[in-house]
């Protein structure tokens, strides 16, 4: 197959750009449905497709055994509920035991594309033009929801329109593409964390970021804001752990000064999405920032802590780890809390940000949580395990 110059030392297939061109799609369009089905997960559908008709499947042993023991668990996990739960839906469960095979099976193939192929700086240069287009639209939608005249709502076909899903107190707050504004903030933060914490940069890492800021403001999202605020002075710790002391340029000025006027600006919506909800979560009024943190464990029962109330048996709620135990049982979410371990040990920052933004945006059995751990796996490896699997090649390819 031809293969197209990317890097100094590295080609890249046609192949290859096809799906760093999909993986990205599908976390952007995840909020976008189509009867019961995200776009998303139509787009990652694609990915496996192009992957296996091109014999681009690159599973280890280990991934074998992973798929194995989800299989064996969640099998248990339904017969036991089945016997013992009366309140168990199997419909349900059955319908998002196959989501979550298919979505295991998804990560580990893609996974082992990426990391196998070494693209982690070409997707992170995908992902970066795809955020700034995100932003654009952004800006765009909220631009013409301001002047009252303009077309935007095509572009929430598939998705949501009320208004309350981009205001807050008379605030136009920024969503793009995605349902609402805290999801958009998921996404820039996403891209901004691994723009931060991996170690190897792209060109203009450093001019994305300051729009990736810009960007996670003008949502208004507290969630997202407060998530940004931390990322930042987690690379502020780090880099002064690291050096001893900051390396303050004309960059960094530049960026202090513009986000400053950008704070100004915004200073009225700020205040009313941030400073009088802070007042408002103290005095317990606001039930959203609550309920992330606390009301996501109500659906833990004494009777159903050991089994779960089953997969997909649990009501929508805004916490991946309150689902974790909630649905499958203890033993889930104790694997849940050692892989947040994991990816801490390998990279602070990206381990924060994966604990952070799962409690954001709840949902296991969406495409979001899908990516969101790809991506923390494939920028939270260590230098030298990147470089080995460089001098690897394709020793690990098996062929479907």
């Amino acid at each position: 197959m031809e293969r197209l110059h990317f890097e100094s030392n590295t080609s890249i297939s046609i192949i290859d750009i096809l799906i760093l061109l999909l993986v990205p799609l599908g976390l952007i369009l995840s909020d976008w449905i189509i009867g019961i089905f995200s776009v998303g997960d139509f787009v990652f559908f694609s990915i496996l497709l192009i992957l296996l008709c091109t014999q681009n499947i690159f599973l280890e042993i280990i991934d074998y055994k992973i798929l194995s023991l989800i299989s064996v668990y969640l099998a248990v996990n339904f017969f036991l509920n089945l016997e013992f739960n009366n309140n168990f839906d199997s419909n349900n469960a059955i319908a998002a035991t196959i989501k979550i095979l298919y979505y295991s099976i998804f990560v580990l193939i893609t996974y082992r594309f990426l990391s196998i192929k070494n693209l982690e700086m070409g997707l992170l240069k995908y992902l970066n033009m795809y955020s700034i287009l995100v932003i654009l639209i952004g800006l765009y939608i909220s631009l013409a929801i301001y002047i009252g005249n303009l077309p935007f709502k095509f572009i929430w076909k598939l998705t949501r329109t009320d208004e309350l899903s981009y205001f807050y107190n008379e605030t136009i707050r920024m969503r793009s593409v995605f349902s609402e504004p805290a999801h958009l903030g998921f996404y820039l933060n996403l891209i901004l964390s691994v723009n931060l914490f991996f170690k190897r940069k792209i060109n203009f890492t450093k001019y994305i970021n300051l729009l990736l800021f810009g960007g996670i403001i003008l949502t208004f999202s507290y969630s997202s804001i407060a998530i940004m605020i931390v990322l930042i002075l987690l690379y502020g710790a780090n880099l002064l752990l690291k050096k001893g002391t900051f390396r303050f340029n004309k960059m960094a000025f530049v960026y202090m000064l513009l986000i400053l006027l950008l704070v100004y600006i915004s200073q009225d919506f700020l205040y009313k999405s941030l400073i009088e909800r802070s007042f408002s979560i103290v005095n317990g009024e606001d039930g959203s920032a609550s309920s992330r943190i606390f009301g996501s464990w109500e659906y833990v029962q004494q009777n159903n802590f050991l089994i779960g109330s089953g997969a997909g048996n649990t009501p929508p709620i805004t916490n991946n780890f309150a689902y974790m135990i909630s649905d499958l049982g203890i033993f889930a979410f104790v694997i849940s809390i050692l892989f947040s371990g994991f990816i801490l040990q390998r990279n602070i920052g990206l381990g924060m940000l994966f604990i952070m933004l799962n409690f954001q945006k709840g949902g296991y059995l969406s495409p979001t949580l899908s990516v969101l751990i790809i991506f923390v796996m494939v920028y939270s490896k260590k230098e030298k395990t990147i470089e080995s699997k460089r001098t690897a090649g394709h020793d690990f390819k098996y062929k479907s």
